[in-house]
């Protein structure tokens, strides 16, 4: 039987005094792509750190291996020379250092952590060159410094912005409020239109040359989809209304989200 590439069994974890995660059982085979959904406060992003071994976060019972090896046992830099690591949404410029000098710095650790020979500078350069080559990689990109130089969107601002909102807002029977658009107040950011007013016009603000969509699902109560249509047509937002999607426990299953995926390209190729 082949072993998993991760295997979490009963995870239980805390920051603070708070538990944030509760028995979770995730078992991810090699090859596979999982993506892990929620509502806020869900534990997403602390299943990340958790598994990164960010300080804070604190494993009180459960079982984590990562290819066949007890993740818990290892420090955060063993996890990342094993190939788990999490990256920077908004990387920092690092200037004077070479992407290909961090590179050859970066796979000699893993190979060092491995027990293998390292790569000189001719080998390394005579491997990054074939890598470069089978990814269609400018070999100009790679004597750039680290982060240096790169516009908005090779940082982490994007080109396009997905917003898929509305559906955990009508679940929860939130009070919709009045159509606000301006001088928004604490108290008017815990009803529906106004915090979704207040959410899409400080989204435009932050990225002025960003296409945005919302993604709306159709099988909502109709006063959330109205309000919606309402409030993308007066900020200019293209509403992609979403139908017919596959779902299980009330999100989209791996085949919803495939036709999710169809749904937008039809929209955005129409």
């Amino acid at each position: 039987m082949t072993t998993p590439l991760l295997e979490i069994k009963n995870l239980h974890a805390r920051v603070e005094d708070k538990e944030i995660i509760k028995g979770l059982d995730l078992t991810v085979n090699a090859g596979e792509v999982h993506a892990i959904m929620g509502p806020n406060g869900a534990g997403k992003s602390s299943l990340s750190n958790v598994l990164a071994g960010k300080d804070g976060y604190e494993v009180t019972d459960g079982s984590i291996m990562f290819k066949g090896q007890n993740l818990l046992q290892m420090s955060t830099e063993e996890r990342a020379r094993s190939g788990l690591f999490l990256s920077m949404q908004y990387p920092i410029e690092i200037p004077g250092v070479m992407v290909s000098n961090f590179l050859k710095q970066s796979l000699n650790s893993v190979l060092k952590h491995r027990g293998e020979p390292e790569l000189d500078t001719i080998g390394f350069m005579k491997l990054l060159k074939t890598k470069a080559a089978a990814l269609g990689i400018n070999p100009e990109m790679l004597k750039r410094f680290v982060n240096v130089g790169f516009s908005g969107g090779e940082l982490g601002c994007p080109d396009i912005i997905f917003i898929f909102g509305a559906t955990n807002d009508c679940w929860a029977g939130a009070p919709l409020g009045e159509y606000k658009y301006e001088r928004w107040a604490k108290e008017d950011l815990y009803q529906f239109r106004p915090a979704m007013a207040y959410m899409l016009d400080h989204m435009i603000d932050r990225y002025p040359n960003v296409e945005i969509y919302f993604l709306l699902n159709s099988d909502l109560k109709e006063e959330f989809n109205e309000s919606v249509r309402t409030i993308c047509k007066h900020y200019d937002i293209d509403c992609i209304e979403l139908y017919n999607i596959d779902k299980q426990s009330g999100h989209p299953s791996v085949k919803g989200m495939e036709q999710i995926c169809d749904q937008i390209k039809r929209y955005c190729t129409k």
